[in-house]
């Protein structure tokens, strides 16, 4: 049965709020802010690495409590830059293991090259203001990002554009994100 015959089929029998506004709304990515949605696994290969970089694991959730400076903002824009133009693309392969980009790397590699050097080198910003986001670009394949949480919205640094913007200016369908707590939490994306 397909899903809007099933949502009228439950419209007609009088559980329409039961449906999830969710399943309701034409998805409009308006919102500069991602919400989430029920628990979900984390990908595999974010769990080996945390088990041998403890370092990435989120300890408590700090919100930002003020603006993200000029300062920090060009900081992390020439380093998303500089990574994505210096570390060379290669795809992945079948024994894929994330690590942090030096030379060489998948979107993975990319993401947690970004993670380390903003937050660990460089020191620009706390590891709670990012967190890790799988999705599927426009030619279905898994990609993943990192993500920059800010009172103004949640920004994706990806391995594929320069540009900094909004997760809903992307050509990407959303999957999951990792947890605002607990780095081993996962929550889909709504």
């Amino acid at each position: 049965m397909k899903r809007r015959q099933f949502i009228k089929g439950i419209a007609e029998v009088g559980l329409a709020s039961l449906i999830p506004n969710v399943l309701l709304a034409k998805e409009t990515k308006t919102n500069p802010f991602i919400k989430r949605g029920f628990s979900v696994l984390p990908p595999n290969g974010w769990i080996k690495f945390l088990d041998t970089n403890k370092l990435f694991l989120k300890q408590t959730c700090i919100q930002r409590s003020d603006q993200i400076s000029n300062l920090e903002l060009k900081g992390i824009y020439s380093l998303n830059q500089h990574i994505n133009n210096t570390v060379k693309y290669a795809g992945d392969h079948p024994r894929d293991k994330w690590e942090i980009a030096k030379e060489s790397g998948d979107c993975e590699d990319f993401a947690l090259r970004k993670l380390h050097d903003i937050v660990y080198k460089n020191k620009l910003l706390p590891r709670s203001c990012f967190s890790v986001a799988l999705c599927t670009t426009e030619k279905k394949k898994l990609h993943l990002v990192l993500i920059l949480h800010t009172l103004d919205g949640d920004y994706v640094l990806d391995s594929r554009f320069d540009h900094i913007t909004t997760w809903n200016n992307l050509p990407y369908n959303w999957l999951s994100i990792e947890g605002q707590k607990n780095s081993r939490l996962w929550t889909m994306i709504i």
